[in-house]
């Protein structure tokens, strides 16, 4: 009977050289936890990770480990030191900063790519007003994207104001009843930059750990 071979992966501490390995055969059902190359912990099925394996390491940081859903399809491992996310985890918060400021850039170039549908149609010139307007949100949003990828809370907070802003005035009455899935995609929007200005947090608060580890 053969078996399949585990799965190995690093998860550190942001920029760090604080790190554990995961080993695991199955999609996480089972594994073991290793840090400095000393087996921390292991669970044996998935229900040992709910709601969280909760291990104590040589250091004195005490490690949890969840088995999340981050797919339809695919589970990962949501792993945490000291409450903070790891990166490569389910939660890392770098990948948070990434999704928020990259929506924000898409936005921008969605935005760009009305505005020259807009300027080429054949309207004698009726929609250009329309497309200049679009150009100064897609420069905006291109604005809070690149300030949102280096860390700017601002940018993601005013990202939140601006798109809340426009679904409430889509909402008046003067103004229609705005499509379920454009209210739906707005609150996701939301959501999102919501996360990224928690992962800013967080990556601040690794920088802290991290200097604190560098020290003698």
């Amino acid at each position: 009977m053969s078996h399949a071979q585990p799965q190995q992966r690093t998860y550190c501490l942001g920029p760090t050289d604080w790190c554990v390995v995961v080993e695991s055969p199955d999609d996480f059902r089972s594994g073991q936890v290793f840090f400095h190359g000393v087996i921390a912990g292991s669970w044996g099925d998935p229900g040992s990770l709910r709601p969280s394996l909760s291990l104590t390491l040589g250091d004195g940081s005490v490690l949890t480990v969840r088995r999340v859903r981050v797919r339809a399809f695919r589970r990962d491992l949501d792993i945490q030191r000291n409450g903070i996310p790891l990166t490569g985890s389910a939660k890392d918060p770098a990948r948070k900063l990434a999704d928020a400021s990259g929506w924000l850039l898409f936005v921008a170039g969605l935005s760009a790519l009305i505005a020259l549908v807009a300027v080429t149609s054949p309207d004698d010139g009726r929609d250009v007003p329309y497309a200049i307007v679009m150009l100064v949100v897609a420069a905006i949003y291109g604005v809070l994207g690149w300030r949102a990828r280096r860390r700017s809370i601002a940018a993601l907070g005013t990202a939140i104001g601006l798109v809340t802003l426009n679904a409430l005035l889509a909402s008046r009455p003067t103004a229609g009843t705005p499509g379920l899935g454009y209210l739906v995609g707005a609150l996701g929007l939301v959501v999102m930059f919501g996360r990224g200005i928690v992962g800013i947090r967080q990556l601040a608060e690794i920088d802290r750990v991290a200097a604190d580890l560098k020290q003698p």
